[in-house]
């Protein structure tokens, strides 16, 4: 008798099933002040118009503040993201400021301007809550970010450039899919299913199913300022479907908790050392810290690698998580590597990682390769002008805003090869570099278990945090800790003295590295 094979219909409809058995659903607010006056002034200011011309147009402008807005609330999109549509509305704010000269005008463009010069709110809740769960996870599953079609490209830039391991689909998409370990809903589920022509109830009990029938068995709603709270009942996607229980979480403040030394001085500017001049070098800005007597310094790039490493505090649990340098301010404890350890124990991890999961992978060849992609480029620069190199990308289709940070980012250590097979096969040809048959698939392995690697490594330094219950008073008291255990030797958390506001040209290779005020390596 043969195996009997069960329709992936019938399987997905089984899992959903399996899902549906006992979910578990929770609510989380967050505090976006900045939005709540953007909001306050729009309901207050823009409420009826008197039908001139030019009380249309502020009408207008309005109607599109509020289509922004929405755009905002479709997931942790950046409100300056080019998919919201904010350059064509402070266009026109700035435009309707000229001819009419409008004080509630001038109002809504200040109070947008800071909103846009800020990160989402939800951003780095949600890259410490995704990197905690994968860590901790005993499947193989991800998580699943439930996004509008309004928000779904700003999101995914977001997911890519932060670099998590979910996958973001628009409702439609997920009820085609297999569950996930957890899906996070961004606002109540009738946001989901709302239409001029589907309101209230209906709108409720049409996307009831994403708490009743989810598509996995944890379900978190995460709502900001804009979205209505959740209703306590009407989710039932079917008559006499019982009504899901929701656990409310407590609000989350978006202003996470400092570690701001008392002995805190005013920032004192400090001489930069002069780096060697190569092309490799980037503007970046220096970000000041103390550990006891020592001045420590390590610099950042906006675009290029390492992000700021930063300690948060999640359900009372240490969380390590990367932030981008824009959102990096003073009293911020950041996690910094000083020795070949920290190197050491990232290579370690990812052996083992593949050992597991990939038991017939050679290491050896994926660092041959992507060693051969550094040494091409570092060839390259002997004999050819960066203008030059940059050039020969785009000739081969490259975009060239992209050609012309990947020279520099290429020399990081860390950089493994670009994602897209087509973009590597691109740079290999403006490189003259022949690769083997097989290189791009040992560079995606070893960048899947570097990547799974650095989530252990995050992992077993939370772990170490949260096991010294006076970190915070440490902090408080010291502006810095160093960690001596095996495994997580060589780690140290430095609270931000300042940030410098001018860049400073620094070669990429030390970018992330906590330094002294004379360019070496600093060292506990």
């Amino acid at each position: 008798m043969g195996v009997l094979e069960i329709p992936d219909s019938l399987a997905a409809t089984v899992a959903l099933l399996d899902a549906a058995a006992n979910p578990s659903v929770s609510n989380r607010r967050i505090r976006w002040q900045a939005m709540e006056r953007v909001l306050r002034i729009l309901r207050s200011s823009y409420k009826q118009t008197d039908g001139s011309i030019l009380a249309q147009r502020e009408l207008d402008i309005a109607m599109r503040s509020w289509s922004w807005a929405r755009v905002c609330m479709d997931g942790p999109v950046a409100p300056s993201h080019p998919s919201t549509g904010i350059d064509d509305l402070l266009r026109e704010i700035d435009d309707a400021i000229a001819v009419l000269g409008s004080p509630r005008l001038s109002s809504l463009r200040l109070a947008i301007d800071a909103i846009s010069a800020s990160p989402h709110p939800a951003a780095e809740l949600l890259a410490s809550h995704v990197t905690m769960a994968t860590a901790t996870s005993t499947t193989t599953q991800r998580l699943a970010f439930i996004v509008r079609g309004e928000g779904l490209v700003g999101t995914l830039d977001w997911v890519a450039e932060v670099g998590l391991p979910v996958d973001v689909v628009t409702v439609s998409a997920a009820r085609r899919a297999a569950p996930w370990s957890e899906a996070i809903l961004f606002g109540p589920p009738e946001r989901y299913a709302e239409s001029p022509w589907l309101v209230g109830a209906h709108a409720s009990s049409t996307a009831g199913w994403l708490l009743t029938a989810p598509l996995a068995p944890v379900v978190t709603v995460l709502s900001w300022t804009g979205h209505r709270p959740m209703s306590r009942d009407g989710y039932q996607p079917w008559r006499g479907a019982p009504n899901p229980a929701v656990r409310e979480e407590q609000s989350v403040d978006v202003v996470e908790e400092d570690f701001m030394p008392q002995s805190l001085d005013t920032f004192r500017p400090i001489s930069h050392p002069v780096f060697e001049a190569n092309e490799d070098s980037e503007d970046a800005f220096a970000v000041q810290f103390l550990a006891g007597s020592d001045t420590v310094v390590a610099y950042f790039h906006h675009e290029v690698g390492p992000k700021p490493a930063v300690l948060t505090f999640e359900d009372g649990h240490a969380v390590v998580a990367r932030i981008s340098l824009s959102t990096l301010r003073m009293g911020r404890a950041v996690l910094l590597r000083t020795s070949v350890a920290g190197r050491d124990a990232l290579d370690s991890a990812t052996i083992d990682w593949l050992k597991q999961n990939r038991p017939k992978f050679s290491i050896e060849a994926a660092e041959a390769a992507q060693q051969a992609l550094k040494d091409a480029i570092a060839a390259r620069s002997r004999t050819a002008s960066r203008k030059n190199i940059v050039d020969a990308m785009v000739a081969q289709g490259l975009d060239r805003s992209y050609a012309l940070m990947l020279p520099s980012r290429m020399r990081y250590p860390d950089f493994i090869a670009p994602q897209q097979q087509d973009t590597y096969l691109r740079v290999c040809r403006a490189l003259d570099l022949q690769p083997p048959a097989n290189a791009f698939t040992l560079l995606k392995t070893l960048r899947t278990a570097r990547r799974q690697a650095g989530l252990v490594l995050s992992s077993r330094i939370a772990q170490r945090l949260d096991a010294m219950p006076d970190l915070a008073d440490q902090l408080r008291d010291t502006g810095s800790v160093v960690l001596t255990d095996p495994g997580v030797e060589g780690v140290a958390l430095m609270v931000v003295r300042a940030v410098g506001h001018e860049p400073v040209r620094v070669p990429s290779w030390r970018l992330g590295m906590p330094m002294t005020p004379d360019g070496h390596l600093w060292h506990t």
